[in-house]
């Protein structure tokens, strides 16, 4: 039995839309809520599309799409989305509870989340490093969380270059550890 290859990035995920309606973004967030580690956290869709469609609220929304149907749009034809802020310090500094580790004060952009469909197919990637460069036309560093106990995303955002520089206990629910990381964008 032959290993099934994996379709390039080239293929798959390279356009991105901006997504700005609650209707576009609805259907991620009841996608988001129903897997981990959301759904481990028992955050619930209307939770995140509240977050994310309040007033002032400073989320940027892109989805990856297939060139072939990135015209149609849709959830149905989006193979990820990332959630990202480009001022993200005071969002960081509120699930610390505290300020920035000593040598990381500077201001940063921040991943809230990624969500893809399918794993392994360079989609996370693809929409991390979109965050990135959106993120390095007015910052050098940039922060995310990921749940300890999501050892699959560590390693995924440590090869991407990121670095573990704090852990958060009790953050967002009893009992959940988050690791706090950070990459250098200069």
């Amino acid at each position: 039995m032959s290993a099934r290859k994996k379709k390039p990035l080239a293929d798959i995920g390279t356009v991105l839309r901006k997504l700005t309606s609650p209707e576009a973004l609805k259907p991620w967030a009841d996608y988001m809520a129903s897997i981990d580690p959301w759904k481990r956290l028992e955050i619930a869709a209307d939770t995140l599309l509240g977050r994310w469609t309040a007033p002032g609220a400073p989320w940027w929304f892109y989805s990856a799409a297939d060139p072939k149907n990135a015209k149609i749009g849709g959830f149905d034809h989006e193979h990820g989305l990332v959630v990202f802020c480009v001022d993200g310090r005071a969002v960081v500094e509120g699930f610390l509870k505290t300020s920035l580790p000593e040598g990381f004060s500077e201001e940063g952009g921040y991943v809230q989340a990624i969500a893809t469909k399918n794993r392994h197919k360079g989609v996370g990637k693809y929409l991390l490093h979109a965050a990135e460069r959106v993120i390095s036309e007015k910052h050098k560093r940039i922060f995310l969380f990921v749940s300890e106990s999501n050892a699959a995303a560590q390693r995924f955002y440590k090869s991407a270059g990121y670095e573990e520089i704090a852990r958060v206990s009790d953050c967002i629910k009893p009992g959940n550890t988050e690791i706090l990381m950070t990459k250098s964008l200069a």
